[in-house]
């Protein structure tokens, strides 16, 4: 009996394809929306996870140099920034880390090779175990090393796009760079980062040049200590020892920032969250827009079929077989239109990370299924919803009326 209902629901959409098609047209939009908007959003925040996980995930804490906040009045006790020494305190007070490395950025920095004009880059003065921290592979060469950075070497890394922009074809180790006045040789040369820069480092790996933080010209100031714990449970506590250190030797002065991924994971997750809330709420207007649109076709449905009502009652009908029918080909019609919405929504949501992810190579496209089947039910219980009063009114009537029903 249900196929049969199915198929006679069919038939009748089909035999009323325009008027189907208006009356399910913000269904259709409510359900692409859901997918293709929650669609998008997963992806940005699997793409922000995978950047954050490249780099040690939640177990990543970063400590940057800024201007103090809480204690402006007390700036004058202690004006310089992060240095090395807080670096040796923090490694100190923190045995159980897995990592901590502190770096310098110069920002758009003039590097010149040869005879060639100078490329505007960031060059990042840091340690040796920066590459490990930072998960950075290398393409040919080696990297620092604890002797460049005791001795204050005068050699660097650079990536594989300032490489070929210093030295065109050139392999371009062996190779002098001027930065600062000084000389550079070049060591080492990035592989080409295939996975774009999801997360927001200061540079872009392919153009960077790396140096020792203890190189001449450098300077004494840290703008940052970047730490990596060996337990996500653990990040609490590397926080609250950190900045207890940190205050106590700059005189409690809170010039620096803490920051921790996992919290940043967590802000992101709820921000989600509250997305899908904006986007479930417009998705439901145009639902409910679509249901009272459904509702209104099959009381015109209803009118029109009074005779074929009246008569399948005199062959033996009863009043829940023609509800049911009423009530299949409402939801029918409701589904009809989420299909071709969700249909739709997934091909906006493929084809808008598809151009994301020519812009960002580290885009990580993913589709929600989850998405699906919510539009879907929404779908079939806005027609069980504005379906029932056109039914239950065909279900109600009188055979002999419908029969005398011109």
């Amino acid at each position: 009996m249900f196929f049969e209902y199915v198929k006679l629901s069919l038939r009748q959409i089909w035999a009323h394809k325009l008027r189907s098609f208006l009356t399910v047209l913000s269904i259709t939009i409510g359900a692409g929306s859901i997918v293709a908007m929650t669609s998008l959003a997963q992806s940005g925040l699997a793409t922000l996870t995978r950047g954050i996980e490249d780099i040690g995930g939640t177990r990543f804490i970063t400590v940057f140099a800024d201007e103090p906040k809480k204690a402006k009045d007390k700036r004058g006790n202690y004006v310089r920034r992060l240095t090395l020494g807080d670096r040796d305190a923090l490694s100190a007070a923190l045995p159980n880390l897995e990592s901590i490395v502190a770096s310098i950025n110069f920002y758009y920095s003039p590097v010149a090779a040869g005879e060639r004009p100078p490329v505007v880059t960031s060059v990042l003065a840091t340690e040796p175990n920066y590459f490990g921290a930072y998960k950075m592979r290398l393409g040919s060469g080696r990297q620092l090393t604890d002797a460049d950075r005791d001795g204050r070497a005068r050699v660097a890394v650079i990536g594989d796009e300032l490489r070929a922009k210093l030295f065109g074809k050139g392999a371009g180790l062996g190779e002098e760079v001027r930065f600062r006045g000084d000389r550079f040789r070049v060591v080492g040369v990035l592989a080409p980062n295939q996975k774009g820069d999801s997360i927001n480092l200061g540079y872009k790996w392919d153009t960077v040049m790396i140096v020792p933080i203890t190189a001449p010209g450098v300077g004494t100031d840290v703008e940052q200590i970047s730490m990596t714990v060996r337990k996500t449970e653990d990040g609490e506590h590397a926080i609250r020892v950190a900045n207890a250190v940190l205050l106590h030797r700059h005189n409690n002065v809170d010039n620096f920032q803490i920051f921790d991924f996992g919290g940043l994971l967590k802000n992101f997750y709820s921000a989600f969250a509250i997305m899908k809330l904006v986007v479930g709420a417009i998705a439901s207007i145009a639902l409910l827009i679509g249901g009272v649109g459904v509702m209104n076709i099959m009381l015109v449905a209803v009118q029109e079929r009074m005779r074929e009502i009246g008569l399948r009652k005199a062959l033996g009908a009863t009043n829940a077989t023609i509800r049911n029918q009423f009530l299949m080909e409402a939801i029918a019609l409701t589904l009809v239109g989420a299909s071709v919405g969700v249909t739709a929504g997934s091909g906006v949501a493929w084809g808008a990370s598809s151009i994301i992810q020519v812009m960002n190579p580290a885009w990580v496209p993913t589709f929600s299924w989850g998405a699906v089947f919510v539009a879907l039910a929404a779908s079939s219980a806005v027609g069980l919803f504005f379906g029932w009063v056109p039914a239950m009114r065909a279900a109600e009537s009188e055979p002999i009326a419908c029969l005398r029903h011109e």
